[in-house]
C-alpha cells in the first residue's frame, strides 16, 4: 500500500478563509437587495402609467362627449362614470362665435402622479348641426313650389319640386 501524500507544512492550505465567505455572502446579499429595489420602482413606474392611461382615457371620453354634442361646451367638473376613482375638470375657452379652446384635465383621485393634460380645439356641435337633424322645408310663395335643401327649383304654377340640383321639377 502507497502512504498518504503529505502536505507541505511550509504551504498555506488550499480553499477559502471564513473572512472571504462572509465577504463574499455580503456582497451578494446587497446585489439582492439592489435589484429587489429595481423591482419594486419598476412595478410603481407600471402602475403610475397605468392610472395616467385611464387618466387619459378620461380626458378623451370627455373631449369626445362634448365634440358629439352630449355634454355642453362649458366649464365643469365631476367624477368619472365609470370609475369614481378618476376626477375630471374642463376649461373651455371661447376662441370665436364657433370655435372653443377645451382643457381637459384628469388624474386619479389623490395621485398627483397619474395626472394628464388635454387640449382641443373644437368647433361648437350646436353651431354645426348633425346629419339626423330634419331639413326645414322652403315654400315660394310666388310660383307655388316647394323646394328641400334651399335649392332653387322652377315650375309651373301647383307643381312640386324637391331636387338638390336646381333642376326643373316637371
Amino acid at each position: 500500500m502507497k502512504p498518504f501524500p503529505r502536505r507541505p507544512r511550509s504551504g498555506r492550505r488550499q480553499g477559502m478563509t471564513l473572512l472571504e465567505v462572509l465577504i463574499a455572502l455580503a456582497i451578494f446579499f446587497m446585489s439582492i437587495m439592489a435589484i429587489s429595489n429595481l423591482v419594486d420602482m419598476a412595478r410603481e413606474r407600471a402602475e403610475e402609467a397605468g392610472q395616467r392611461s385611464i387618466a387619459l382615457l378620461v380626458a378623451e371620453s370627455k373631449v369626445a362627449e362634448m365634440k358629439a354634442g352630449f355634454t355642453a361646451l362649458s366649464n365643469a367638473n365631476g367624477n368619472w362614470e365609470t370609475d369614481d376613482r378618476y376626477i375630471w375638470t374642463a376649461d373651455v375657452q371661447p376662441l370665436g362665435p364657433v370655435l372653443f379652446q377645451v382643457t381637459i384635465t384628469a388624474q386619479r383621485d389623490g395621485f398627483a402622479r397619474s395626472k394628464v393634460e388635454l387640449v382641443q380645439y373644437l368647433a361648437d356641435p350646436q353651431a354645426l348641426g348633425s346629419t339626423m337633424d330634419a331639413i326645414p322645408e322652403e315654400t315660394d310663395q310666388g310660383t307655388g313650389t316647394t323646394g328641400t335643401n334651399g335649392a332653387a327649383t322652377t315650375g309651373s304654377a301647383g307643381s312640386t319640386g324637391s331636387s338638390s340640383t336646381g333642376t326643373t321639377g316637371k
